[in-house]
């Protein structure tokens, strides 16, 4: 009938080891005669250098890196909860993420100062203020803080 399909390109058959000394890896299959590399389960470690000193520990540490220890905290102005929020909302983390004052992986929020707020609005969270911050909330709002 028609033309008999056959594979683009020949098929190489995977390479099997240890399957007689005539084959060229038979034997030991390569692996040579003792050691770790010999053994089954040899894994070789990251860095290792067939027994010289690895890179990483042949070059100097120095300094101090805080990346570890440091929290997540933004800054927000008195002026933009003021633009932001009407009078008597709750000003809650959440309530900060969803207006975008923060960014949505931020897990502390401070308020400093800057600007003035001239609506009544309550704080409900466990927020960081600057001194002057918490004096200017807590004189429009006794129960802001």
């Amino acid at each position: 009938m028609g033309k008999e399909l056959r594979p683009i390109c020949k098929v190489k058959r995977r390479f099997q080891k240890g399957r007689g000394i005539a084959t060229g890896l038979g034997k030991l299959s390569g692996r040579g005669s003792k050691g770790h590399r010999a053994r089954a389960g040899y894994r070789m470690l990251m860095g290792y250098e067939g027994g010289q000193m690895s890179l990483f520990r042949r070059l100097p540490k120095f300094g101090f890196s805080n990346e570890m220890h440091e929290k997540n905290q933004e800054e927000v102005t008195l002026r933009r909860i003021d633009e932001v929020f009407q009078d008597g909302d709750l000003i809650n983390l959440e309530s900060l993420k969803k207006k975008g004052l923060i960014s949505k992986n931020c897990a502390h929020a401070k308020v400093i100062i800057k600007g003035s707020l001239a609506k009544k609005v309550s704080f409900s969270f466990k927020l960081n203020f600057s001194k002057s911050a918490r004096e200017a909330v807590t004189i429009l709002d006794g129960d802001a803080v």
